[in-house]
C-alpha cells in the first residue's frame, strides 16, 4: 500500500514512489537580454550575464529515475538567419536530443524573416541518467550568421527539469 504521509521527512529514502511520480522540479528563468554571434554551440549567458548559468542541477532520489527536460527558449535574429538551440548533460559533456550527423545537430531552430521578431525555440527530452550523483543540464545556442539575442519582445525563457520516478 502506498498509503499517505502527513507528516515526517519527505525525503527518507525509504519512501517508495510509484513509477511516473514527479519527485522534484527545479527550474531556472532568464528575464534579461542576452547575444551572440557564434558559429558553434556555446553557452547562453545566465541572468545577469554570468557565462553559462542558463543550467539547472538536479540531484536524483534513485538510480532508475528519469529526468523530464522543459526548455523553452525566446530567440531573435538581426537579419534573416536561424538560431538553433541544444540541450547537454553538462555533467559528461553530452548533447541531448539532437538531430542525426547530416544536420547542425541541434534541438530545435527557427528562422527569422523580418530580423525584429520574437521567436520560441522549444525542446522536451527525457533522460535516464543512471545516476544518483548530481547532474546539470543546459541550453547552448548558436546562430548561422548575424547575431541572436534574447532582447525582441523581452520574452522570458526558462529550462526545467523533473525527476520522475522509474
Amino acid at each position: 500500500a502506498l498509503g499517505t504521509v502527513t507528516a515526517g521527512n519527505l525525503s527518507n529514502t525509504a519512501i517508495v514512489y510509484p513509477a511516473g511520480h514527479i519527485i522534484q522540479v527545479v527550474q531556472y528563468v532568464k528575464t534579461d537580454t542576452s547575444s551572440t554571434t557564434s558559429l558553434t554551440f556555446g553557452d547562453i549567458p545566465g541572468q545577469g550575464g554570468g557565462a553559462g548559468d542558463f543550467k539547472v542541477v538536479l540531484t536524483p532520489r534513485d538510480t532508475n529515475s528519469k529526468i523530464l527536460l522543459i526548455a523553452d527558449v525566446k530567440v531573435g535574429n538581426t537579419k534573416d538567419w536561424f538560431t538553433h538551440i541544444r540541450l547537454e548533460n553538462a555533467t559528461t559533456g553530452t548533447a541531448l536530443y539532437i538531430a542525426d550527423a547530416h544536420s547542425v545537430r541541434a534541438s530545435d531552430l527557427t528562422r527569422n524573416f523580418s530580423g525584429s521578431e520574437l521567436n520560441t525555440l522549444s525542446a522536451v527530452y527525457l533522460d535516464s541518467p543512471s545516476t544518483s550523483s548530481s547532474v546539470t543540464y543546459r541550453v547552448q545556442w548558436r546562430v548561422e550568421g548575424h547575431t541572436a539575442n534574447t532582447s525582441y519582445g523581452r520574452g522570458a525563457s526558462s529550462l526545467t527539469a523533473m525527476e520522475v520516478a522509474g
